[in-house]
């Protein structure tokens, strides 16, 4: 199950693709290089994901722990990211639930 979100990265203004994958985790490319062959900016595993939360208005927080690369991150979405973080939340349960 792949869900694909686009929108504005706060890296420069440059275009960005959020890919969460279920199983892979989240991955940021750049949308200006396209997605197929390009390089991710970062990637994280869903274990990785300590926190999320929003600003009710447009921006998104994700914290990741673990080793030298863990990271707050700070995406603005152009518009409300609280679906994203619904969405998200769903995932985790659904990981979750395939554990058991």
């Amino acid at each position: 199950m792949n869900l694909f979100l686009h929108f504005l990265s706060p890296i420069k203004g440059r275009p960005c693709q959020l890919i969460v994958h279920l199983d892979r985790g989240f991955t940021l490319l750049d949308s200006a290089l396209g997605s197929t062959g390009s390089k991710p900016l970062w990637s994280f595993p869903f274990d990785r994901l300590k926190g999320s939360a929003d600003d009710g208005n447009k921006l998104l927080y994700l914290d990741f722990s673990g080793s030298d690369d863990g990271a707050d991150i700070e995406l603005d979405m152009e518009c409300c990211p609280k679906p994203v973080v619904f969405v998200l939340h769903n995932c985790l349960s659904a990981k979750v639930h395939s554990l058991a």
